[in-house]
């Protein structure tokens, strides 16, 4: 799942639909931010923010959900990331994943920050605090 289009279909197929359960667990219905694991297309990430016109991550804490099963669960990881006055916001194509095992996932703010956890989401580490703002992100592994 690299290209843009496939990242759209996915998202508007497993969080924006209104005939699925996928928002149960969510804060909000509203986040442009997705990422699936390549080696494993039922565990997928999602940064919800707070609605189209206030594009930053409620309460002001920085959560990143991950679903097992397509949406169907969702838990909130937090593991090293800011919880307070966090109100971060990301752009729907810098969130990505890699293909090793286990899965690197990666996500790059407007604030410059450039997000990484190495075990699928389990942990997570600031990288880089100084960038400009993040748009997009893509993962190469050689």
């Amino acid at each position: 799942m690299n290209s843009p289009k496939q990242k759209a279909c996915v998202m508007m197929r497993v969080v924006v639909s209104r005939n699925t359960r996928a928002y149960q667990g969510l804060p909000s219905r509203f986040g442009f931010p997705f990422a699936a694991l390549p080696r494993n297309g039922d565990t997928i990430f999602v940064i919800p923010e707070e609605s189209d016109q206030t594009r930053m991550t409620p309460n002001g804490t920085l959560g990143i959900y991950r679903s097992r099963d397509r949406g169907g669960s969702w838990e909130r990881l937090n593991q090293g990331l800011p919880q307070s006055g966090a109100y971060a916001n990301v752009m729907r194509m810098a969130m990505t994943a890699d293909t090793l095992e286990p899965a690197g996932v990666y996500v790059g703010t407007q604030g410059g920050q450039i997000l990484a956890s190495r075990d699928a989401g389990d942990r997570w580490e600031v990288i880089f605090p100084w960038l400009p703002p993040v748009y997009a992100l893509e993962t190469v592994v050689s």
